[in-house]
């Protein structure tokens, strides 16, 4: 059991009593002593076909992990796009990112690290792996409502499928990143997630991506 009394936390277990100054409390995380406690997920699968003069298939597969903590926050993202026309491939992207939070007060936390891997062959990317680090901050963080914003700085290196004689096979640039998300709980089982982020490199590498 957990009480807040005056300028103390105290934590009770049978007769065991632990007092903490509540200056000292970062935040709290629901749970036992049990690692799965701390763990959740999902998995999306979403399929369109149409029929007629062109037969054409669309998939998308999606899936989320995450580990959260009093003191950390780890996320993990899925994302893979498959069309089709007429039994002929026409899309077939990959996308996996991932972070890890660690807060250093209960709103402000340093982005310790964070990378991604993507790769889509029809846009003659053979893969694209990038690591970064920065800073965010938790500008709400209630049950229903969480909305988070960061910055930070990165490098990203990226291998074609395939390229001119003489020109290089690999391209890579340091970035600048800024991104936001906002996840919603609608009911008890529906969650409106939106979430944006957007890259700035050097001009052989498009600029800026979002």
């Amino acid at each position: 059991l957990l009480f807040i009394k005056g300028d103390q936390v105290v934590l009770r277990r049978s007769e065991h009593e632990v007092r903490i100054p509540r200056e000292r409390v970062i935040s709290i995380a629901e749970g036992r002593e049990r690692e799965s406690d701390y763990w959740s997920g999902m998995a999306s699968i979403g399929i369109n076909s149409r029929g007629g003069n062109t037969e054409t298939v669309d998939a998308t597969y999606q899936a989320n992990l995450k580990r959260q903590t009093a003191r950390n926050r780890f996320n993990a993202d899925y994302l893979a796009n498959y069309s089709s026309t007429n039994s002929v491939k026409t899309t077939n992207n990959q996308r996996l990112s991932g972070y890890h939070d660690w807060f250093l007060t209960g709103q402000f936390y340093w982005r310790t690290l964070s990378a991604e891997y993507y790769r889509d062959p029809f846009s003659n990317i053979g893969n694209q792996t990038s690591v970064g680090t920065g800073i965010g901050y938790d500008i709400i963080h209630i049950p229903r409502t969480k909305w988070t914003i960061n910055s930070g700085v990165g490098f990203q290196e990226m291998r074609f499928d395939s390229v001119q004689p003489g020109e290089a096979k690999t391209s890579s640039s340091p970035f600048l990143t800024a991104g936001s998300q906002l996840d919603y709980k609608l009911t008890g089982n529906i969650d409106i997630l939106y979430e944006y982020s957007m890259r700035w490199l050097n001009k052989d590498n498009g600029q800026y991506t979002h």
